[in-house]
């Protein structure tokens, strides 16, 4: 007789985990939607990671065991090898899912028919399970899909994509990369469909010793770096240099406040030369949320642009870069903040001549 196919198929891979994965699985099992398959595997675990699971004794967990450790990547397209829901949902042994997360992604999921992989807001969480901070990505297709040109823009375990597309386009975890291997497998999914975030914190992304966040930040900042320049590179239609990628990725998360040398002036022309290009490719794509990243983000430089630099001729040049992505956005701008430089002066010289 065959399976029955349920709504979701939660993967969820573990080695060595068992300190936190009772409080996982529990999670999963606690779900106000119901009607889910748990596939848990056992990558080689020596720590007793499979009697927890056996233990619970829940009808709609199946349990896989990899004889020796054969990686992350690989375990996960084991248990997605064997998913049999219309939905897969992703679990980290040492992450929590709140109970209402399966019920509101499945009414996203068969609200929005154009959507293929959805994410959420999470709350970070220490070792002891105590509250740290929340954390939202973009809410948009059009958002998302310019932050995955820098970085991802989901939280994994927060992660719920439909799993035809994937299988029909032969979509698995890329088992040749060691970290970042969701964030590759996300910019491939998107060429099937829109993405989209909840943006609401519905799991608990757990920061500990052993995480890999922790253990191998060095490896997963290369290996994102990579990702983030091919992603570029189809945008660009050329490949940028590592050097330029690390400017660029800095510059999306974490700008100077001020425009004031050589690397910085190279780094914006680049940065809002991508973003004309992304114009281009997307302009048939919901004008106005994309009107409205352009519209930040020229903004954005004009705002970091200060002293005699606006009128050099890299100045200028940088401005008529914003002027054309933001088709005026900018003007407004620099005219709202010459008004803030005459007030000023004429307030200065006021309070100069009231003093006299």
């Amino acid at each position: 007789m065959s399976r029955r196919c349920p709504a979701i198929s939660v993967v969820l891979a573990v080695h060595n985990g068992a300190r936190y994965l009772r409080e996982s699985l529990e999670s999963v099992l606690a779900q106000t939607w119901n009607d889910f398959e748990l596939i848990v595997v056992d990558d080689g675990s020596t720590d007793g990671s499979q009697d927890i699971v056996t233990d619970l004794g829940d009808g709609r967990i199946r349990l896989l065991r990899n004889a020796t450790r054969t990686g992350l990547p690989a375990a996960l397209n084991l248990a997605l090898s064997q998913a049999a829901g219309e939905y897969v949902a992703r679990q980290d042994a040492d992450d929590v899912s709140f109970p209402e997360r399966f019920e509101k992604q499945v009414k996203f999921m068969r609200a929005r028919s154009d959507v293929v992989l959805l994410g959420t807001g999470c709350r970070r969480i220490d070792e002891s399970g105590q509250p740290v901070d929340t954390h939202l990505h973009p809410e948009s297709d059009t958002w998302i899909r310019w932050q995955m040109l820098f970085e991802n823009a989901f939280f994994h375990s927060s992660v719920m994509f439909r799993r035809d597309f994937a299988a029909n386009a032969g979509l698995r975890y890329d088992e040749e990369l060691t970290t970042s291997q969701d964030f590759d497998l996300w910019t491939r999914l998107l060429g099937h469909g829109s993405g989209a975030n909840i943006e609401e914190p519905l799991v608990a992304i757990r920061e500990h010793g052993q995480s890999l966040g922790h253990t191998r930040a060095a490896e997963q900042q290369r290996v994102a770096a990579e990702i983030a320049r091919g992603q570029i590179a189809r945008v660009l239609g050329r490949r940028v240099p590592e050097d330029a990628v690390s400017g660029l990725r800095s510059w999306y998360g974490r700008r100077p406040a001020t425009i004031g040398n050589d690397g910085e002036y190279a780094t914006a022309v680049l940065f809002m030369r991508l973003l004309l290009a992304f114009r281009r490719l997307r302009r048939a794509n919901a004008v106005r949320t994309l009107g409205e990243l352009t519209d930040f983000w020229s903004r954005d430089t004009v705002g970091r642009m200060r002293g005699t630099f606006v009128c050099s001729p890299r100045g200028l040049f940088l401005l008529s870069l914003c002027f054309r992505a933001s088709r005026g956005a900018t003007v407004s701008c620099l005219q709202q903040r010459l008004r803030h430089r005459r007030a000023s002066m004429r307030s200065t010289v006021a309070s100069r001549h009231g003093g006299m």
